[in-house]
């Protein structure tokens, strides 16, 4: 797998997933028996993703580690074009958070794009699974 596939800030754990295909994003995401928040984003070009990675890893250092899981994806990806495109999510979206509970291949949208703010993002995350501790 090239470098750009693995960001460097991110360590995979049990509870932190990196999801490089659609393999990954169907089988450890949707068909996941855990709920899932996924953060969508660029690793390069995106000012906001880069300012609200920080958040993210911070949220993610924070929570207890059950019930919920984390995932991150890469958008300078072939794969994640694939997912993109079923999810309607465009670069305009991005960041993009969203819930994953089982039930759907499209989750629930958490936060997307640029126009949010980091507070806003930040308590969406935050919001979004408190009722899940």
């Amino acid at each position: 797998s090239s470098g750009q596939d693995q960001p460097k800030h991110v360590k995979p754990t049990k509870d932190k997933l990196l999801i490089r295909d659609s393999d990954d994003f169907y089988g450890r995401v949707v068909d996941s028996t855990r709920v899932v928040l996924v953060f969508f984003s660029r690793e390069t070009h995106c000012e906001a993703c880069t300012a609200f990675l920080p958040v993210w890893e911070q949220y993610e250092d924070a929570r207890p580690p059950h019930p919920i899981l984390t995932a991150y994806m890469n958008t300078n990806t072939m794969a994640y074009r694939e997912i993109a495109r079923g999810l309607s999510i465009a670069d305009d979206d991005l960041p993009h958070v969203r819930l994953y509970t089982g039930k759907d291949y499209r989750g629930t949208v958490v936060a997307s794009g640029e126009g949010v703010t980091l507070d806003q993002r930040e308590a969406a995350v935050k919001g979004a699974t408190k009722h899940l501790k």
